[in-house]
């Protein structure tokens, strides 16, 4: 863990309460403070995420279809129909997979770091790249992908359920567990906690949305982190667990 501090306070030790009584709503307001607590490596990684992400996919589509913003192949205007284009259809797809690898990457150094100031009441930009068992993840990453799939084939709304129910499951690979003790971590965290993860998950949601849609996506610089840093302050407190005042 990073230190703490000067004058901080230890986990459990002085300055620290009692496991605080959760709601969706505080978990959103943590994350807010912490955030603002934390400015500069989170407005950082928050600035990262968007624009190498987007900035890969905008390149790729760019270079293979001319297309800035979307997935779409060009329309033939004769016919009103995309263009049978294969070298642009694969750069494109090239252009998504770089760009969720890239996304992968910095949302489990994201969450690495929301995790620590949960705990340790700090972080730093470093130390949100250290300790994360890469391969794990990875595993965890694969798995939680290809039941999403299977969900997306039987129904859409299966994808979103298998989804909602594996989210955590990041968050335990950080925590130790290996890539099916993590899935089955937070398979049961979910379960048992349904109606709080739920709340929380339509909040996020709700405020993600709106936030983007007036700002064109630039709000997801801030969400992003704020929502990653009230994950881990519900992945905590429904464990029972005492987070940073």
């Amino acid at each position: 863990m990073p230190p703490l501090p000067p004058g901080g306070a230890a986990p459990g030790g002085p300055g620290w309460g009692g496991v605080p009584t959760y709601s969706p709503v505080d978990a959103m307001a943590y994350g807010w403070k912490k955030f603002t607590q934390h400015l500069g490596p989170f407005i950082v990684m928050g600035l990262l995420i968007f624009f190498l992400a987007f900035g890969i996919q905008f390149l790729f589509n760019m270079l293979g279809a001319g297309s800035t913003f979307a997935m779409d192949a060009p329309i033939d205007p004769a016919t009103g129909l995309p263009e049978d284009n294969a070298v642009s259809y694969l750069l494109q797809a090239v252009g998504g997979i770089l760009s969720g690898i890239v996304s992968w990457v910095l949302g489990l150094a994201l969450l690495r770091g929301a995790l620590d100031v949960v705990d340790t009441g700090r972080t730093d930009l470093s130390a949100m790249f250290t300790r994360i068992p890469w391969g794990q993840a990875l595993l965890a990453g694969l798995l939680v992908g290809i039941a999403v799939i299977v969900g997306l084939v039987a129904l859409l709304v299966g994808a979103l359920v298998v989804g909602f129910f594996l989210y955590y499951a990041n968050a335990a690979v950080l925590d130790g567990k290996s890539a099916t003790e993590a899935i089955s971590a937070s398979f049961t965290f979910v379960k048992e906690h349904l109606g709080d993860t739920l709340l929380y998950a339509m909040l996020a949601i709700v405020v993600i949305v709106i936030t983007s849609c007036c700002t064109c996506g630039l709000a997801t610089i801030v969400t992003t982190p704020v929502f990653a840093l009230g994950t881990a302050y519900t992945w905590r407190v429904l464990q029972g667990r005492p987070v940073a005042p």
